[in-house]
Parts: C-alpha cells; structure tokens; sequence
C-alpha cells in the first residue's frame, strides 16, 4: 500500500508538466514561450542598446540616457493599464495589441526623423508598449491553463522565454559592432514585436464554463472574468 501510495504521488507530481506539453496544450505552451521570448528580447534589448544607440543618432548623452528614463516610465504605465484592461477585455486582445503598437512605435522611432519631443513620446509609447506587454503575458499564462498546471505553465513558459532575455542584447551588441545604426537595430526590435503579437493571436482559445473548464479547444471565446482566479 505504501509502494501505490508513493508512485500515485509521484504520477501527481509529473501530471501537472505532462498537461502542458501534450496534446493541443503544446501547441498553447510554445506559442507562450514564443511570445515570452520576444517579449524578453524587447525589454532586454531596448533596455541595453537604447542609450547607445541614440547617441549614435546625434543626441547627447544626457538626452541618451534621459531615453532610457522615458522607456522605463512607460513601462510602469504599460503594465499597470495593459492588466486593468486585460481584467475588462481579455488578456489575448490586449498582449496581442500591445506587440501590435510596439511593433509601430519602435517603426516609426526608426523611420522617423523630428524633434526630441516626438521622439521622446515615440520611445515612451514604445516602453509602454514594449516592455509593458510582458506583465500581460505572465497574466494570459496563468488565466489559460487550469490551476493545477498554472505554476508549471508560468514557469515553463517564462523559462524559455529568458532565452530572449539573452538574445536581445546579443543581437543589438553584434548590429552595433556591423556598423548598423539606429534604424536598422530598432527595426530589428520592431519585427520582434511582430513575432511576438503573431504567436499571442495564435494562441488555442480555452473551454471556460461547463464540465472541461480549462480544456483547451478551437472554440473562439474570450476567457471570462470568471476564469480568472481570486487573488
């Protein structure tokens, strides 16, 4: 009795990574961690190269680094209005929205030449937006997947993810070491975002009432409020 007691606990304790990674799930959990690697990438790498690389373009180095404060700002709003909107609509609408205006701001902080004002709304759309969009995702993971496989998706997904976290300042350091200025790296970050809005959109919709709550399935439904847990 005690050998049985031992591997159903056992069997409990893979259930919940083996919920994750087979069947549509799979699909669910490496379209997140796609996303979550893109959303790395945009806020490691504009975090690293953003100075640098307005410098580059002609801008002192107190309005480089007064950049850097304007994303980050940004970033503070972005996250606290993607999650209250996230509550009202739907976290896929929103992170999906979000890569999509990231994806626009950061094309026209490349292509657009005018002055500190605009580029300083420019880069702060693009923190709000760009950095902002990863507290969504933490949040579209965990309302997606049922309870008992939440920990596991948040910390699987996110995982994979901080690859992107690498990757971003890699990337932006080896298109500065080319020779590459600020509009062929921002573009590069842009594309990121269009990645990462793609694999959101993408995203298997959930059963979210009735006896399989938390299935996935095609059915193209919102997850509710009710879905949500209490915090």
């Amino acid at each position: 009795m005690h050998d049985q007691g031992a591997r159903d606990e056992g069997s409990q304790t893979v259930k919940p990574l083996a919920s994750i990674v087979t069947g549509r799930a799979a699909l669910a959990t490496a379209l997140f961690a796609s996303a979550n690697f893109f959303g790395f990438m945009l806020v490691f790498g504009l975090n690293t190269w953003l100075p640098q690389l307005m410098r580059g373009a002609g801008y002192a180095l107190g309005s480089s680094l007064q950049f850097l404060l304007v994303l980050n700002l940004g970033a503070i709003l972005g996250g606290l209005l993607g999650a209250w909107l996230a509550d009202r609509i739907g976290p896929r609408t929103v992170a999906t929205s979000f890569f999509v205006l990231a994806a626009i701001s950061l094309g026209l902080l490349a292509t657009f030449n005018s002055s500190s004002a605009v580029t300083q709304l420019l880069v702060f759309m693009s923190g709000m937006s760009a950095v902002g969009v990863q507290a969504i995702l933490w949040g579209y993971v965990a309302t997606h997947y049922p309870p008992r496989s939440r920990a596991t998706a948040l910390s699987v997904t996110s995982g994979i993810g901080r690859l992107g976290a690498a990757s971003g300042p890699i990337i932006g350091g080896l298109l500065v070491g080319a020779g590459v200025g600020l509009t062929g790296n921002i573009t590069v970050f842009a594309a990121a975002a269009v990645l990462g809005g793609l694999a959101t959109v993408l995203v298997p919709r959930i059963v979210t009432h009735g006896p399989q709550q938390g299935v996935l399935t095609g059915t193209p439904t919102e997850p509710s409020n009710s879905a949500t847990p209490a915090v």
